[in-house]
């Protein structure tokens, strides 16, 4: 599903993970921003696939979708591992599932003006480039007189403007979205991937059943009617 907003499909994860660009988005569709020194896998060396891998653990952990103590074998990687393939995969599913189970309560809520204030999407806003300093010269057409001396001096430096960064969020609103939570969990004791699948199916399947039951209600009330 991540990859189709950039028009590409996996047929087998195994084997098409590691060819074309399909591991740069899916990476870029993770954690917003793009690494510049991956592109394509064509082409390149048992060596160069390795040290790719490399580079997309560290920014998957810098951007908290693999855990700081995780490790991969590139080189089990490369040599399409289907234990150290799936592993990965199961990871950046786990997180994907997390994700979706923090918002579950949002996501099913009735009042439509709520539900739309906040659209939903998995992929985070890019990390903005720090803003440059401004450098501001004074005029060097100064006054005169004993003080000109000390105003020379300080006019040879450039005075430096700091500009501030703007606030940045991953996911704007994400707070407003999360407080519809009803269990109040800490990250590190969120439960496991399968236990959040089940509570949000066990959900569902309550919403049709009493939409079931309505409906019968209401077939019966107007039968007898």
């Amino acid at each position: 599903m991540r990859l189709l907003q950039y028009d590409q499909l996996l047929n087998n994860c195994l084997m098409d993970l590691l060819t074309g660009t399909h591991m740069k988005f899916l990476i870029e569709s993770m954690t917003g921003s793009s690494i510049k020194r991956l592109e394509s896998f064509d082409g390149l060396s048992q060596q160069q696939k390795q040290t790719r891998i490399d580079w997309i653990v560290d920014e998957l952990k810098n951007n908290g979708v693999l855990p700081q103590d995780s490790s991969v074998d590139s080189r089990l990687f490369v040599m399409r591992s289907a234990d150290q393939v799936f592993e990965v995969m199961w990871r950046l599913v786990s997180h994907d599932i997390w994700f979706v189970w923090e918002r579950a309560e949002y996501l099913q809520h009735e009042d439509e003006d709520i539900l739309c204030q906040v659209p939903f999407k998995w992929t985070p806003e890019p990390t903005p480039e720090k803003p440059k300093a401004k450098k501001a010269k004074k005029s060097l057409l100064t006054g005169f007189g004993p003080g000109a001396v000390i105003e020379e001096e300080s006019e040879s430096q450039d005075e430096i403007e700091v500009v501030e960064a703007e606030p940045y969020s991953r996911f704007p609103n994400a707070d407003y979205v999360k407080k519809f939570k009803k269990k109040k969990v800490k990250y590190d004791d969120y439960p496991s991937p399968e236990e959040c699948i089940m509570e949000m199916v066990n959900y569902q399947l309550k919403v049709f059943i009493f939409i079931l039951v309505q409906r019968n209600v209401l077939w019966k009330w107007l039968t007898i009617s």
